[in-house]
């Protein structure tokens, strides 16, 4: 368990984790470099879709939690693509919208938000559990609890 905005302190340049208000730009933000060529990115994050909280949910073990992709019909699938839409498809400030949850994407997930960034003329990246893993194992800023 980690906190994933403070995954990205110390990677994106100037970022600062900061408290959740709900109006922020983006989740997390700042400028990426891919070969030449620089981007303003945002990012959504969610947790993983099966670590609900409450007295119905049981205890599920990592690999229980790894298993199941994160899907369109899911509660916080629909969530990422009201936020890819109002935050990122209609700022023109935002080249790249960085999608990231701690879990793998569905394949119907993946491809809505491929043709919403195409419609709009922005890129997409996918930070799913591998790349979140990496992430952390590299930078020395993030405990895992």
């Amino acid at each position: 368990m980690s906190c994933l905005p403070k995954v990205f302190y110390g990677i994106l340049p100037s970022y600062r984790p900061q408290p959740h208000k709900g109006g922020e730009f983006g989740d997390v933000s700042g400028q990426i470099q891919v070969g030449n060529s620089y981007y303003q990115m945002i990012g959504i994050i969610k947790k993983n879709s099966e670590n609900k909280s409450g007295r119905r949910s049981r205890e599920r073990t990592t690999e229980e939690l790894a298993e199941k992709p994160l899907l369109a019909t899911a509660r916080e699938g629909e969530e990422i693509i009201r936020q890819f839409v109002e935050q990122g498809m209609t700022d023109a400030r935002v080249d790249a919208i960085a999608v990231i949850a701690p879990q793998y994407f569905d394949h119907g997930l993946k491809g809505t938000l491929k043709m919403l960034a195409r419609l709009a003329g922005k890129k997409v990246l996918f930070i799913e559990l591998d790349e979140i893993c990496k992430l952390i194992a590299m930078n020395e800023n993030v405990q895992v609890i």
